[in-house]
């Protein structure tokens, strides 16, 4: 597919032409970056390095507290912020004193109670 073309029907601004196609790569499907030990392809470089773990045992990111490693740098957060008496949020991950705190911020920022049913509130946020 010729980029250029394709540009005239995007609505959105591109600072270089590798994100240019990234967001193509998006709508078309296209997966030209193959796992090294396996069948499976991917849209971008990150997406298969994180897959090519799977099969490495890689876990780079390492806790500031204990041994453990993780593959990902959100779950070592996770980890250390129990480490540290913190309580993370688990849709935004955002991090908090207690677990009465998280449950404040889920139900107001979120609108989601402990059950994982919605809530409707009528008090108004400064974010809004």
């Amino acid at each position: 597919m010729n980029e250029n073309i394709y540009a005239i029907f995007v609505t959105k601004k591109f600072f270089t032409l590798q994100v240019l196609r990234r967001h193509i790569d998006s709508h078309t499907g296209d997966r030209r970056f193959k796992c090294k030990f396996c069948d499976k392809a991917f849209r971008s470089s990150s997406e298969r390095r994180r897959h090519e773990m799977i099969h490495t045992g890689e876990k780079p990111h390492h806790c500031e507290y204990c041994e453990k490693t993780f593959k990902s740098k959100y779950n070592r957060d996770v980890h250390v912020s129990a480490h540290r008496g913190e309580q993370p949020c688990y849709i935004c991950g955002g991090k908090f004193l207690n677990a009465e705190v998280v449950n404040l911020h889920t139900k107001f920022k979120h609108k989601v109670k402990l059950d994982g049913t919605t809530v409707e509130t009528n008090i108004e946020r400064d974010d809004q």
